[in-house]
């Protein structure tokens, strides 16, 4: 009888546990697309750099090989392109590491956060210095190396904030309207380095005037698009940079549904950031509308980024 009691009861735990993983499945399977598009350009990271766990080490022997192994991660919503993806080794004494590459690998082609891969491309590269490619100078029994990696690449951020447009704004007498004019916050970031901020709106009866609010969120250095990114000519990413192309923005694209564009500030269509932020201000006549409505402002930025990781290794002179 008691038997058949410990029996029971393990059936019914096997069956409520059963139940209880249905529903969680269920669950999961309930999360909206839309919700997954919305998180997917969230977020100010583009590419991803760490050194794997132990490679390199902290300590290494002279004679021992040096692997730099390094983990890349799009977290943005943009793809990585290897064309336009480059990584550079430096920090290292040459005559040292005589064996260190001393030129550019392309990072590969990483695709960015998606409903599909909403976790973003995953790829590894490294540099190596083979066994017995060390040389510490003479009387030297340890010598601190910190290595630094940098990462040249292309990448783009849109925004598209909802905003309401209200051509009967300052009328004495209005009906209920669909929406109410106020100004836009968008913290968080939409998957990249750079990020709309804010995007203020003034209404001017016929016309509605936007400030969109830039900035650098990434914690790198924003470069003008179109710099070269390998390093081999003068102004080039990441070590012969000049004012020129650093801390400029490219206005791709700047529209607005309903509305016809009039001018925008800077009209080169090159944002200059100042301590990371920089601002575009954009009017627009507002084309037969005679009721409040809301609309997509559709911001297109395209910047190339150069971010950088390190890592301090001693090398230690083998005892002879």
């Amino acid at each position: 009888m008691k038997k058949r009691r410990v029996v029971g009861f393990f059936l019914i735990l096997i069956i409520v546990s059963l139940f209880l993983m249905g529903c969680e499945r269920i669950r999961r399977q309930r999360v909206r697309p839309e919700d997954v598009e919305e998180d997917v350009h969230r977020g100010t990271r583009g590419l991803l750099m760490r050194f794997a766990r132990n490679l390199p080490p902290n300590k290494i022997f002279d004679i021992d090989a040096l692997d730099i192994f390094l983990e890349l991660e799009n977290k943005g919503a943009s793809d990585l392109r290897g064309s336009r993806c480059f990584l550079f080794l430096s920090g290292f004494d040459q005559s040292i590491f005589p064996q260190l590459p001393k030129f550019y690998q392309e990072c590969g082609d990483l695709e960015g956060r998606s409903i599909y891969n909403p976790d973003g491309g995953y790829d590894t590269k490294q540099f190596t210095s083979p066994p017995y490619s060390i040389y510490l100078p003479e009387a030297i029994d340890s010598f601190p190396q910190t290595f630094v990696v940098h990462a040249c690449y292309e990448y783009r951020t849109k925004a598209r904030p909802i905003v309401c447009i209200n051509p009967r704004l300052y009328d004495i007498t209005s009906p209920v309207e669909a929406c109410v004019v106020q100004d836009v916050p968008m913290g968080g970031g939409q998957g990249g380095p750079v990020a709309v901020e804010r995007v203020e709106v003034d209404m001017m009866k016929d016309k509605v005037m936007f400030k969109i609010h830039v900035a650098n969120v990434g914690g790198g250095t924003v470069i003008k698009h179109g710099t070269s990114l390998r390093g081999d000519t003068v102004g080039s990413c990441p070590n012969q940079l000049e004012y020129t192309n650093i801390d400029i923005v490219d206005i791709e694209r700047l529209d607005m549904s309903g509305g016809s564009m009039i001018k925008c500030v800077p009209e080169d269509g090159f944002v200059r950031l100042i301590d990371n932020r920089g601002k575009i201000v954009c009017t627009f006549l507002v084309i037969e509308r005679n009721t409040a409505f809301t609309t997509p402002l559709i911001i297109d930025l395209k910047y190339s980024y150069l971010d950088s990781i390190s890592k301090k290794v001693e090398i230690i002179k083998t005892p002879s």
